[in-house]
């Protein structure tokens, strides 16, 4: 889970370790070492990738502003000793479309819960002395990429089916099984900001491992009905048809 320690970071990271998502980790080794020059310019491609996002999500800038940007900004804003504005930079692309953009970067004044080195040694020695296994951990890691939605049990289904699909390098990757269901789950809300989705854990099933191969499609049963798993499957096609409308 603490894997950033990159060449120019120091103890100062643990500041920042409050922060929730590995994509607000990152924005912070982004910004961090920016720090004394006051200012970064990215292309959003070079950001996206930085922040181990693909570069098929959020597609239209407003997403990526609402769902990755300025939930990063509040986060480190809150959680670290940096806080940072941005805004469009250079030339557009198509159609206006936003190609860079600066970032400023200051100090955070106003922030005061910080740890030492010695309490955060000391709160790793708590969660190792827990009792809960290493995979207890990581689903429950895993149950705060989709926001505490999902009990337990119900983040098991989803990496079971991530097991199915993800390679193994990814599986052995804490971050990069959190990064995985987190693009799923915001993928999700995109989509239920548009069109209702009724059936959320289903619906979270149907999209997982889809970048692999296509989800199955509903059918129903000899009631007549449509299964609970196939209702979920058929609003991930349905919304997804809609999103590609939309976009055309």
């Amino acid at each position: 889970m603490f894997e950033y320690k990159e060449k120019y970071f120091t103890y100062r990271l643990i500041n920042a370790l409050c922060a929730k998502s590995p994509n607000q980790l990152r924005m912070y080794e982004i910004l961090k070492q920016y720090e004394k020059v006051g200012m970064r310019i990215l292309s959003v491609e070079e950001l996206k990738n930085q922040l181990g996002i693909a570069e098929a999500d959020y597609p239209r800038f407003n997403n990526f502003k609402q769902w990755v940007l300025d939930v990063c900004q509040k986060a480190l804003k809150e959680n670290s000793d940096i806080i940072f504005t941005y805004e469009p930079y250079g030339k557009r692309g198509k159609g206006g479309r936003i190609l860079y953009l600066r970032f400023f970067i200051h100090k955070n004044n106003d922030f005061t819960k910080q740890i030492t080195l010695p309490e955060f040694m000391q709160q790793q020695k708590a969660d190792d002395d827990s009792g809960l296994s290493d995979f207890d951990k990581k689903m429950m890691f895993l149950t705060d990429a989709c926001d505490n939605e999902f009990s337990i049990p119900e983040i098991v289904v989803f990496y079971d089916l991530m097991v199915e699909h993800l390679p193994h390098e990814t599986l052995c990757d804490d971050l990069k099984c959190y990064d995985y269901l987190l693009r799923k789950y915001r993928y999700m809300n995109m989509q239920n900001s548009k069109h209702k989705i009724l059936h959320r854990n289903s619906y979270m099933r149907s999209i997982i491992g889809k970048d692999d191969e296509p989800p199955v499609k509903p059918q129903k049963s000899k009631k007549g009905k449509y299964d609970v798993d196939k209702i979920g499957q058929m609003e991930a096609e349905l919304l997804e048809e809609a999103a590609m409308r939309q976009s055309q």
